[in-house]
C-alpha cells in the first residue's frame, strides 16, 4: 500500500548523479518513523540494521544500500512538499478508517535533529488519530508562534468530517473553532493566551463549585493514580449553564465549558 501511494513522487535530482532510490529511500524512512525513530542519524542507523528486512518483506532492491543520515536529510530536502503531503494524506485516508466520534488531535512539534549550521529546526503541525496513534497529516511552519495560522490550512488537506477535534492552547480562538464546527465537534484548552475568557471561566468555576446545590454531581469526574514517586488527583468538571458566556459573544459556537483540577503529591509534600 506504501509503495502505491508514493510512487507517485517527482524526482527532481539530476539522474547522473543519483544513487538512492527516491521511493526507497521514502518506504525506508516512513517505516522507521512509524518504529518510533525521529531523527535523521537514527533513522539511518535502523534502516542499516533492518536492511535484510526491507530487502526479504519489502522486495526492495537497495543496489545503492541505506543512505546516510546527511544524504537522508538531503533527498527529503529535495522532495516537492505538497506532492509528498498529497501522497501521505491519500495513504493514509486509506490505512485509517475514521468514523464518527473518533477523537483527532492537533498539536505542533519541533523535530529533534532537524537544525543545521543557521536553519531553524524543522517546525510541524500534525493532526494524529488518538485511537490508531498514527498521523493523518503535517504542515510544516515558521515556528511555534505560526502553529496557529497552519491550523486551518491542515484542516482543509484532511476529511475529518464527523470526527471530535482536540487542540491545546494554540487552537482557542474564534476564527479556528469557527471553522472546526462547520463539520466537527471540537475541545479547546482554554488558558491564558485568551485572558478575558479564561478568567471569566475561572472564577464561573470558582463561584459554582462552592455551592453544592449549584452543581450536578454527574457533571463531575474524580480520578488518581500512583506513579514514579508521586500521587496525583484529578477532578474534571463540565457545565452546559453557559447562557451568560454567549451573552458576552464570547461562545456563539460553545456549548460546554469544563475545568480541571489536579493535585501532586510528591514525599507526603502538595504540589
Amino acid at each position: 500500500m506504501l509503495r502505491e501511494h508514493f510512487e507517485r513522487l517527482t524526482d527532481v535530482r539530476q539522474r547522473h548523479k543519483v544513487k538512492y532510490n527516491l521511493l526507497e529511500t521514502v518506504l525506508l524512512t516512513i517505516c522507521a518513523v512509524i518504529a518510533g525513530i525521529d531523527s535523521w542519524r537514527q533513522i539511518a542507523d535502523f534502516c542499516q540494521k533492518k536492511i535484510g528486512f526491507f530487502r526479504g518483506k519489502f522486495g526492495l532492491g537497495l543496489s545503492g544500500g541505506v543512505p546516510s543520515h546527511d544524504t537522508l536529510r538531503t533527498i527529503f530536502g529535495s522532495i516537492i512538499q505538497a506532492e509528498f503531503e498529497k501522497c501521505f494524506v491519500a495513504w493514509v485516508r486509506a490505512a485509517v478508517n475514521l468514523t464518527k466520534g473518533d477523537v483527532v488531535t492537533i498539536d505542533g512539534k519541533t523535530l529533534r535533529g532537524s537544525r543545521k549550521g543557521d536553519c531553524p529546526p524543522l517546525h510541524l503541525v500534525s493532526a494524529g488519530a488518538n485511537k490508531s496513534r498514527m498521523v493523518l497529516g503535517q504542515l510544516q511552519t515558521d515556528g511555534k508562534s505560526n502553529e496557529a495560522t497552519s491550523i486551518p490550512d491542515l484542516l482543509k488537506v484532511l476529511e475529518l468530517t464527523g470526527c471530535i477535534i482536540t487542540i491545546d492552547a494554540m487552537g482557542c480562538q474564534k476564527d479556528i473553532a469557527g471553522k472546526i464546527a462547520e463539520k466537527n465537534d471540537y475541545v479547546l484548552a482554554l488558558k491564558g493566551n485568551q485572558s478575558n475568557i479564561y478568567k471569566d471561566v475561572l472564577t464561573y468555576f470558582e463561584e459554582t463549585l462552592q455551592n453544592e446545590k449549584l452543581y450536578f454531581s454527574d457533571n463531575r469526574l474524580k480520578t488518581g493514580e500512583k506513579a514514579h514517586g508521586r500521587i496525583e488527583k484529578r477532578a474534571y468538571y463540565l457545565s452546559t449553564d453557559i447562557d451568560w458566556l454567549k451573552d458576552k459573544d464570547e461562545g456563539a459556537k460553545v456549548i460546554a465549558i469544563g475545568a480541571v483540577w489536579t493535585e501532586t503529591e510528591r514525599k507526603g509534600l502538595l504540589c
